[in-house]
């Protein structure tokens, strides 16, 4: 198959405006005009298709990035208001976030570990990065559910648990065996495929 024409030469003033506004520094077209491909700044040659969802992650994500910051505001910025003896209280119940993330990234910087201290940095920095906060604290809590039920009385699977609980209690059960197995499949794979080179896989 032959190799597409360049596009005609533009003139300087809509080269720059190609260059500036979309990034565009050269395109291939076939001889009744349409555009094979495109030859993006940074990224290089590349379908016009891939570069029509490029352009429409560019133009969404600014959206999505100020929806995440404005999820925090708002999350931070809970408060419970509580009257106490006659005087009117406001407790900013949202400050907890920003106040176990930076205690978190402090730990992780302290003990050197540049993993966890990205995550909270993240968490305390970036768009929707409360949901790791909240992930961290359910997956440190979540272990703990049974030591704390047991200390007031709760039996798992007995007459108290509801009907949520139990089938949460199932699908958690369900997700560990599945984990397992995936687990125990990933060690014979490996195992077979010990002596065969799996860094491009």
């Amino acid at each position: 198959m032959a190799r597409a024409h360049l596009s005609k030469r533009l003139s300087d003033a809509d080269t720059i405006r190609l260059f500036a506004e979309h990034h565009i520094a050269q395109v291939r077209r076939r001889k009744n005009g349409e555009i094979t491909a495109v030859k993006h700044v940074a990224w290089g040659w590349m379908s016009p298709q891939a570069y029509y969802g490029i352009q429409e992650v560019h133009r969404i994500l600014p959206t999505i990035i100020e929806g995440g910051y404005r999820a925090k505001s708002l999350l931070w910025g809970i408060s419970a208001e509580l009257t106490v003896l006659g005087t009117s209280l406001s407790l900013p119940l949202g400050m907890i976030f920003p106040l176990v993330e930076t205690i978190a990234l402090n730990d992780a910087v302290r003990a050197g570990n540049a993993p966890n201290a990205i995550y909270w940095a993240y968490a305390l920095l970036g768009p929707f990065g409360d949901a790791l906060a909240i992930k961290a604290v359910l997956d440190a809590v979540g272990g703990k559910f049974d030591e704390l039920a047991s200390a007031f009385g709760f039996v798992p699977g007995g007459p108290g648990e509801t009907s949520l609980c139990a089938t949460y209690r199932q699908r958690v059960k369900d997700y560990r065996a599945r984990a397992d197995n995936l687990n125990a499949e990933a060690t014979i794979l490996l195992a077979r495929g010990s002596g065969c080179d799996v860094t491009g896989w």
